[in-house]
């Protein structure tokens, strides 16, 4: 009795590609030291960011913090220093127009 149901060899391959590609992807991933499902879940968008973000120390925060404003700082005295100059090269410019 003739099967009810025929696949073309292309509709094979399809389906082999749909069960073997993600297999080597992890097979690979695995194979260079990275949790290979966990990016498989991370391009899929499966899975839970603020479990990776919750890894991060108080500690680490504080240090961060710390740099922050040092940065701020850093940037204000930059931001007087060019505001300062804007103002020298417009002086500049209006004695240069009269």
């Amino acid at each position: 009795m003739a099967s009810r149901f025929k696949i073309t060899g292309f509709a094979r391959f399809l389906l082999f590609l749909l069960v073997f590609a993600p297999l080597a992807y992890i097979g690979a991933s695995y194979i260079q030291g990275e949790d290979g499902i966990q990016n498989v879940k991370d391009l899929i968008g499966i899975g839970d960011k603020s479990s990776t973000t919750s890894n991060t120390s108080s500690s680490s925060s504080e240090i961060d913090l710390e740099e922050a404003q040092e940065m701020i700082e850093d940037l204000k005295e930059e931001l007087a220093e060019k505001e300062a100059e804007i103002k020298e090269l417009r002086s500049q410019l209006e004695e240069a127009n009269q």
